[in-house]
């Protein structure tokens, strides 16, 4: 009906107005649903905003038990302990997901505590567990004699 309305009045032919709106509909109307789902996606990441940044402290290195215990220790009051022997990079905590940067550095402590003197490396049966120590921190006990 609106087609035949606007033959009528003289603008449905190919040389009228409204066949010169026509390209301009074609790529307005899409322009305007961009955008309004790129302000949604904005508003959304807004609302719910992803930290970025660890609340803690990564150590340049660990060297001793201590300093590992010290380290496991604020990542588990920090709410980001993980399972050690995971790979940092695929760790998400609440509103925290790790920058590539971190998840390098959690990856080479975690190492690094794996390599502490008598734990050489070996995950089956360290000297220091640092699976174990987070456990223990959080009320579960790995053996008998705690």
């Amino acid at each position: 009906m609106f087609v035949s309305d606007c033959i009528s009045f003289g603008l449905g032919t190919t040389k009228g107005r409204f066949s010169v709106l026509l390209p301009f509909i074609a790529i307005i109307l899409p322009l305007i649903t961009l955008l309004g789902i790129l302000i949604l996606v904005e508003c959304t990441f807004a609302l719910y905003p992803k930290q970025t940044i660890m609340k803690t402290t990564l150590p340049t290195a660990i060297n001793t038990i201590e300093e590992a215990k010290a380290f496991l220790t604020e990542l588990n009051t920090n709410g980001e302990a993980y399972h050690p022997e995971d790979d940092a990079h695929s760790i998400e905590w609440d509103n925290v997901t790790v920058s590539f940067e971190e998840a390098e550095q959690l990856n080479k402590l975690m190492g690094e505590i794996y390599m502490l003197e008598g734990n050489n490396g070996n995950h089956a049966t360290p000297v220091f567990c640092p699976c174990e120590f987070l456990m223990e921190l959080n009320g579960h006990f790995m053996n008998d004699e705690d």
